[in-house]
């Protein structure tokens, strides 16, 4: 009862010192997007629901509110994810800075929802507009700060089943390569906007995602400002679909490890 009661009195005072309204200071703002791995479905621990000091999260509301897990909020089983790991260490390297985290991912959903106008219903009967959802969000936080990052995880959705691998990999890296283009038109600081993009790990030998890494390897030798995530070694929870909560905060890890590799050849 007491470790309960300290955690719900820290997470009180940062809502009270924040009020929900933006900071005076521009934040740095990280967006995620993708499936249900950058959602995150890690097990939730005490210490995730700590906030980090001067990290924050875009709330369903689109309000700003101190950042802890879970950090999305698409689906009642959201748990901790690789993006918050991420904001702490973008945080340590510029501890005078305000860093926003915007989750946009959803659950399941296929790469072909993530175009403008389309729409996802997923199994739980929730109706989504992914790329029309993100969009709308990214434009609401860029009121208060500049994006510095977008990191992607997706293609579990796009298994390719009895595809054959050279078609899969041409297919999803055009689907891909839209995405991409289509929000750096849409939000033209994009272009200047390091994407990161994370290769998937299969734990179920039904679910064929070897084309999309290959394809992501395709996109980051030519699409100026992207770069790859290596999944080796992540471990799942038990429904070998979704990653654990460790290797989550070890994916978070890479992904900086990865935007600073593009930061400084930029």
């Amino acid at each position: 009862m007491g470790k309960a009661f300290l955690l719900a009195f820290l997470l009180f005072l940062s809502a009270v010192s924040f009020g929900g309204n933006a900071p005076s200071d521009k934040m740095m703002l990280v967006v995620l997007a993708g499936q249900s791995n950058m959602s995150g479905r890690g097990f939730i621990e005490d210490a995730d629901r700590v906030p980090i000091p001067n990290v924050y999260t875009l709330d369903k509301n689109g309000k700003w509110i101190p950042s802890v897990e879970p950090t999305h909020f698409e689906r009642k089983t959201c748990g901790t994810c690789l993006g918050r790991t991420f904001a702490r260490k973008l945080h340590e390297k510029h501890p005078d800075r305000i860093i926003g985290i915007v989750p946009c991912a959803v659950g399941s959903s296929p790469i072909e929802t993530w175009m403008p106008g389309r729409k996802f219903h997923h199994r739980s009967g929730a109706d989504h507009h992914p790329y029309d959802d993100a969009l709308r969000r990214i434009k609401l936080a860029r009121q208060d700060g500049e994006i510095v990052a977008f990191l992607w995880h997706q293609g579990c959705g796009n298994a390719r089943g009895d595809m054959e691998f050279e078609s899969a990999k041409l297919d999803y890296r055009a689907k891909l390569l839209q995405v991409i283009r289509q929000f750096r038109e849409d939000v033209p600081e994009l272009k200047e906007v390091p994407f990161v993009l994370g290769h998937l790990k299969s734990f179920r030998p039904a679910i064929k995602i070897d084309h999309v890494n290959a394809a992501i390897d395709d996109i980051v030798e030519t699409e100026p400002l992207s770069v790859s995530v290596s999944a080796d070694g992540v471990a799942s929870i038990p429904d070998k679909l979704r990653y654990g909560r460790r290797s989550l905060q070890i994916l978070g890890e890479r992904y900086f490890d990865s935007f600073e590799t593009v930061n400084r050849k930029k």
